[in-house]
């Protein structure tokens, strides 16, 4: 029998069927309609159907415009058919059903062989770099869904030879399509993880430089942060994209999303890390709270042993890092100072020497920054010995804060009741001491 999951994959096997294909392969009763039909009933046509699909599909994997009523009503019965089983993609839509049909792939037998998912990987690649309107659309969701296999068998993915679809989307960057650069774009994000794929990171630069309005802009550098999140880096050309970052951020520091974006994208520059840094430092100097609380975030990625994986590249930010953050311990925004109390459990002893600092807020009215000092003490370990009189005389008033107050205090001196996670903590902790000595 055929599962369910197969029949949600059904729905993007036909985003490659052409009309004549579709036609061959089922005689469309009139009465099926979503709005019509009982879901057990959308449900039944689909799996008496669905072998002479699978049939004519395995038989020609043409790429073509998707035929109406087959988009519309397979699509409606593989959400009536999730929504059946309470799945929790089922509300979001298309494309999160696509992504649920992809996974879905891995757990059931799959319609193609290697050899033909590559043929249609091609074809992929050709309509992207020259289709428009819903042609390209169903291209992307095609090429969207490879990307969704990895999410549960990465080599199953990596056999599949994607760099024509990379290739092609990234001719599509300077597209006059606002459309077709935020799918182009998410495209080339994704080849961050496909190894038989080098992306030319000049073609995302040079479109962020030449977009003609700041919606085609953000879009892209949205694009560019996720590719240097999957890829931990840009490619070799780190210190290229930190110089056009911070152009983006002196021209728009009042936009908070380019604001976020475009600092993100510097916060994975670990290439050029002390150019990166400076750029985020050079924020705290933004009149606007959120550009200042987003270069700290900045600054702790570019320094942590958590995100950064080169010791010379953290180390190398992290002596512009530590004096950046006493100046957010400082300011005069809660929520900037927030972030700067809270990056304790990122950096752990090498803020020893913001102890001082640290205690001074103690005693700030905010209970969020009282709660995250606290916890960045304890991340810091033995050097916070001179929080310890202030910390126990807190912890002699039953507050919000109690069981905070007491881990800190046995991370600090080994005092009190041991909390439960503490030794997976300290294996943890040790393993970031050793790769920074």
């Amino acid at each position: 029998m055929y599962s369910y999951h197969r029949v949600v994959c059904l729905f993007l096997v036909l985003c490659t069927a052409t009309p004549s294909m579709a036609s061959r392969a089922i005689n469309p009763p009139d009465q099926v309609s979503s709005d019509q039909v009982s879901k057990d009933e959308q449900g039944r046509f689909i799996y008496n159907n669905w072998p002479k699909v699978e049939d004519s599909f395995i038989r020609d994997t043409s790429l073509h415009d998707l035929h109406k009523w087959i988009y519309d009503q397979w699509r409606a019965a593989a959400r009536a058919i999730y929504d059946a089983r309470n799945q929790e993609y089922a509300a979001q839509g298309g494309n999160n059903i696509g992504c649920a049909g992809g996974i879905s792939i891995q757990q059931s037998r799959q319609p193609l062989s290697i050899k033909q998912w590559n043929i249609l990987a091609k074809r992929v690649g050709k309509s992207i770099k020259s289709s428009s309107g819903q042609a390209f659309i169903d291209a992307w969701s095609i090429a969207d869904m490879l990307d969704q296999i990895g999410y549960t068998d990465p080599e199953f993915k990596n056999k599949i030879k994607r760099s024509s679809i990379f290739k092609a989307a990234a001719t599509r960057l300077q597209d006059d399509d606002p459309e077709v650069v935020l799918r182009a774009s998410a495209l080339v994000a994704q080849s961050a993880n496909d190894p038989n794929t080098n992306t030319n990171i000049s073609l995302f630069l040079q479109a962020i430089e030449t977009a003609l309005d700041r919606e085609t802009r953000f879009i892209l550098i949205r694009s560019i942060s996720s590719f240097g999140i999957r890829a931990n880096g840009y490619a070799g050309q780190d210190e290229q994209v930190v110089k056009v970052m911070s152009a983006i951020l002196d021209e728009h520091q009042d936009d908070r999303q380019v604001l976020v974006y475009a600092l993100s994208t510097i916060a994975r520059a670990f290439g050029a890390p002390e150019q990166a840094a400076n750029a985020a430092v050079k924020m705290l100097d933004s009149p606007n709270p959120i550009a200042r609380q987003q270069a700290i975030r900045t600054l702790v990625t570019l320094s942590s042993y958590w995100d950064n994986p080169s010791k010379r590249s953290r180390n190398k930010a992290r002596a512009i890092t530590i004096p950046a953050i006493k100046r957010g311990l400082h300011d005069d925004s809660d929520e900037v100072i927030m972030q700067a109390c809270s990056v304790g459990r990122y950096l752990g002893p090498s803020l020893a020497s913001l102890v001082p600092d640290l205690i001074a807020l103690l005693d700030h009215p905010n209970e969020n920054i009282r709660t995250f000092t606290i916890t960045s003490l304890g991340n810091i370990g033995e050097a916070s010995a001179p929080a310890l009189p202030k910390l126990r005389e807190m912890d002699a008033v039953k507050s919000n804060l109690t069981e905070t107050i007491t881990d800190a205090i046995y991370m600090i001196a080994q005092e009190g009741d041991k909390p439960g996670w503490y030794d997976d903590y300290i294996k943890k902790q040790k393993e970031m001491i050793k790769a920074d000595d």
